[in-house]
């Protein structure tokens, strides 16, 4: 039978799933080193078919969110984006109860 305070707890874990599986693989695998390469290795890596491959999503994604922005742009006049929105003040303050 579950009670409000299990499916409140429920709710916490399920929200914070990210930062569940980072602590699960910090306590499982210990703290990661950064391995150092040096600049040849850099360049190889940065010329390997993982990093072209990586490079290839990237333009796509960038592709595809400027063809949905200038959709959007035709459909709704108000439609502006600004890289300045993220700095924006927020509309209405949080509120941690309220879903």
């Amino acid at each position: 039978r579950l009670t409000s305070a299990s499916l409140i707890a429920m709710a916490v874990t399920s929200f914070d799933g990210q930062f569940s599986f980072k602590q699960d693989s910090l306590a499982r695998l210990g703290p990661r080193e950064r391995s150092s390469m040096n600049s040849d290795q850099q360049k190889a890596f940065q010329n390997s078919p993982f990093m072209q491959g990586v490079r290839k999503c990237e333009d796509l994604c960038f592709k595809f969110t400027c063809s949905r922005d200038e959709e959007r742009a035709k459909r709704d006049p108000s439609f502006k984006p600004d890289d300045e929105d993220f700095n924006a003040p927020k509309a209405h303050t949080f509120e941690r109860g309220v879903n």
